[in-house]
């Protein structure tokens, strides 16, 4: 009898818990339990300056039609991984932008947001000029038409671990912000971009993932014009998209981090300085927008490889010491230009570059442990300018070439009167060809072979398909010389040219795919 009293009591229990929501218009601090969640934002509601608004987890608030929240004070949002914080449309059926997002405007704003879903905003979350202090992880910003907007300086502090899902016009936007600012471990998928970036912004960008941002590009779209102040370009963990030109203005100063990869169309670089910090396992890339090999397809064009001339190049102004180490440069109309500037490069790797390197109006640099492949002219110095290529006499071992100079038109064109130091180099062939030096070139003692570990070929990308004939193919080198295919039964000798002396982009073995047994195959250009 008493077992069934108190299961009439539970029941009755159930049915006197409140089903009504709450409503919130107009100032609103405090906290936000989940014991009146559902919450309605029937008109704007504003932290008023001096205040914190704390949303516990597992609330849920839903905006009315062009509703939306501003922070003047300060928020702080504390979702778990289990119980998340819901803000989303107060619609049937809702849409991007149905609710306004919030916006904080004041400078001494503290913006926590942790483990919480915001949709159907406009901007899900705007943060304007001041020196707001924010802290924004594992959210998911969905659905809207922009995710995060942080726009000013003096913005600081992290976003990390959120996800940008299906917002119309980009997930994450910047504009002046500096490297105050952290974002790092973000996703973005299916956004119209995967990040905006407007001029002068430096913030620590890294461990982003892409994927299906398909109105613009799949990476950070940087607005092409004229920043006035220097920072540094991070590894984003996707490319940097040019459209525009990019140019830093005298007297600043803009670096490249390890691993940065730039993508361009129709665009270039112009600094005064440029300090470009590559290393051998990680370089810097500066590439044609339609080169998929590189980040795979940003600009959702489908297959596409990068062709010479697809972008304009770097040039380097006015610079009293600008460097360039470990980049590749490729697809370029000229590589890098030298106005009245000095800059030294080390470990260069270019190709396919109408132009290589440019020496022009007074200009100076050492060229070092670079190759430079399938350009028209490789190294051209005016006749006001002075280049070092190597130079075995120079006191200096660094000054000792090891540059290597194959498939080009020409590889040195000097027009100054005075002779360019240019030994200790390979130049394709054994011996070079003089016909690629053009001007007083001192360019012997050379290198009698590649320098091994450097392998020029493997790096092309050579096709090959086999069935009853064996078939190479290059992809992406316009040939300015010619190669030969060698062939052996053993990895490391007795190989046999297979092939003579050949010019084109294709050559076939025929019925060397019947053939019985294992058979190495090698390319040497000549």
């Amino acid at each position: 009898m008493k077992l069934w009293k108190a299961a009439i009591f539970f029941i009755l229990i159930l049915f006197l818990v409140p089903t009504y929501c709450i409503d919130l218009c107009g100032n609103i601090s405090g906290t936000l339990s989940i014991l009146g969640s559902p919450y309605i934002v029937t008109c704007d509601i504003s932290v008023p300056s001096g205040t914190t608004l704390t949303i516990e987890e597992g609330v849920e608030i839903r905006f009315n039609s062009g509703t939306g929240m501003t922070v003047n004070g300060s928020l702080d949002i504390n979702g778990t991984g289990t119980n998340k914080v819901i803000l989303t449309s107060n619609q049937t059926t809702p849409n991007r932008g149905d609710w306004k997002g919030i916006t904080v405007e004041t400078n001494d704003s503290v913006v926590n947001i942790q483990n919480a879903v915001v949709k159907y905003a406009g901007n899900a979350l705007s943060i304007f000029p001041g020196t707001a202090q924010i802290n924004i992880s594992n959210n998911s910003f969905e659905s809207g038409i922009c995710g995060i907007s942080l726009i000013g300086p003096g913005i600081s502090g992290t976003v990390s671990n959120c996800d940008f899902k299906d917002n119309e016009w980009a997930g994450l936007e910047c504009g002046m912000v500096g490297p105050e600012l952290s974002i790092s471990f973000c996703s973005f998928d299916g956004n119209g971009s995967a990040v905006m970036m407007h001029n002068n912004s430096f913030p620590i960008l890294s461990g982003f993932s892409v994927t299906a941002n398909h109105t613009w590009f799949n990476g950070i779209f940087v607005e092409g014009s004229e920043w006035n102040v220097g920072g540094t370009i991070t590894d984003a963990g996707c490319p940097y998209v040019l459209t525009g030109d990019w140019t830093f203005t005298q007297g600043v100063t803009v670096t490249f981090d390890a691993g940065v990869v730039v993508k361009l169309d129709r665009a270039g670089i112009t600094a005064q300085n440029i300090q470009v910090n590559g290393t051998s396992m990680k370089p810097v890339t500066f590439t044609s927008l339609s080169d998929d090999d590189i980040y795979g397809d940003t600009n959702s064009n489908g297959p596409s490889e990068g062709a010479t001339g697809d972008w304009n190049g770097i040039i380097v102004s006015s610079s009293p010491n600008s460097y360039i180490n470990y980049a590749r440069i490729m697809y370029a109309n000229t590589s890098v230009f030298l106005d009245n500037s000095s800059c030294n490069f080390n470990g260069l790797y270019l190709k396919n570059d109408t132009q290589g390197l440019f020496f022009g109006n007074g200009s100076t640099g050492i060229v070092k442990n670079s190759d430079i492949l399938g350009t028209e002219i490789a190294v051209y110095i005016d006749q006001t300018s002075v280049a070092v290529l190597g130079n075995l006499n120079d006191s200096d071992p660094e000054n000792n070439g090891l540059n290597q100079f194959v498939c080009n038109n020409i590889a040195v064109a000097n027009d100054n009167n005075l002779t360019i130091f240019a030994e200790n180099n390979w130049w394709g062939t054994n011996p070079p060809n003089p016909s690629i030096f053009k001007g007083l070139v001192d360019y012997s003692p050379y290198l009698t072979a590649e320098i091994p570990n450097r392998n020029l070929i493997s790096a092309l990308k050579l096709n090959i398909e086999y069935s009853t004939n064996i078939h190479f193919r290059w992809d992406d080198l316009g040939l300015s010389c010619g190669y030969r295919v060698f062939k052996s039964d053993k990895p490391n000798e007795g190989f046999v040219d297979i092939s003579g002396p050949l010019s084109g982009n294709e050559f076939s073995e025929s019925n060397g795919g019947s053939e019985p047994g294992l058979f190495f195959y090698k390319v040497d250009i000549e």
